[in-house]
């Protein structure tokens, strides 16, 4: 296909190519109106992909998607782009499968699975599917959990073969572990700077992590500080849980 194409954002002068684009994949009740489609090209013209042809260089088609950090879609997105925003949300939507595996309860989590990735798959902020989050970390690796995973992984993959699949990992799992083969995307909790060690070891471990594993997509999942509201103090340390 890159024999013929080339895969691009749009560029401002061809604009007109895709609205001409928009009017005849469209009804007229329902494409993108020009003035609409330029507004939104001028704005994220690095959310509109473009196929352009190499032999004519012109547009041959188009895909084009819009972020905002609003929480609730309104009607008045498709005809405000001010409400666009390319930093909008991207959410990564996991089932409650945490901390403890419980090897009674695979059926459950294969239901929750589907009912999330069933009633969230056309809300295109979500980026990827969340297997669990810190399953490890009152539960040994062993055949249960990792068959378990590997269920909810091929359940998300036959539900939806456009997204990804990921789990947050405790900080303590060691990068051998295979539960770590599974998903798409390994992503880990890190807390160096509070629990323990220092701030700058959260990049070490990436580093040495890529060095090990340089084929892996890896997700940095958590990271960060935690409080008590209850508590506070003028002068905080590390691990005081003040505010």
């Amino acid at each position: 296909m890159t024999d013929n194409f080339e895969f691009r954002s749009i560029h401002p002068d061809e604009v007109e190519q895709a609205i001409a684009i928009e009017q005849i994949c469209f009804p007229p009740n329902e494409a993108c109106s020009p003035k609409a489609m330029t507004e939104r090209i001028a704005k994220v013209p690095q959310l509109f992909l473009v196929a352009v042809d190499k032999s004519t260089g012109k547009l041959a088609g188009f895909l084009n998607g819009v972020a905002t950090d609003e929480e609730k879609f309104r009607d008045e997105f498709f005809t405000d782009i001010d409400l666009c925003d390319e930093n909008g949300i991207v959410v990564w939507a996991e089932i409650p499968y945490i901390t403890m595996h419980m090897e009674q309860g695979r059926s459950n989590t294969l239901t929750q699975m589907e009912e999330l990735v069933v009633q969230n798959y056309n809300h295109p902020c979500i980026a990827v599917w969340g297997l669990s989050n810190e399953i490890t970390s009152a539960t040994p690796v062993n055949d249960d959990l990792l068959e378990n995973h590997k269920l909810l992984n091929d359940l998300c993959h036959k539900l939806d073969s456009t997204r990804p699949t990921t789990m947050a990992n405790v900080f303590m799992l060691s990068t051998d572990s295979p539960i770590l083969d599974i998903p798409d995307v390994n992503s880990y909790n890190l807390y160096y700077g509070w629990y323990l060690g220092e701030l700058n070891e959260n990049e070490e471990f990436f580093d040495k992590y890529h060095a090990e594993h340089p084929t892996r997509p890896m997700g940095f999942s958590e990271y960060g500080a935690d409080a008590n509201p209850s508590l506070h103090s003028e002068h905080p340390e590390k691990g005081d849980y003040t505010e």
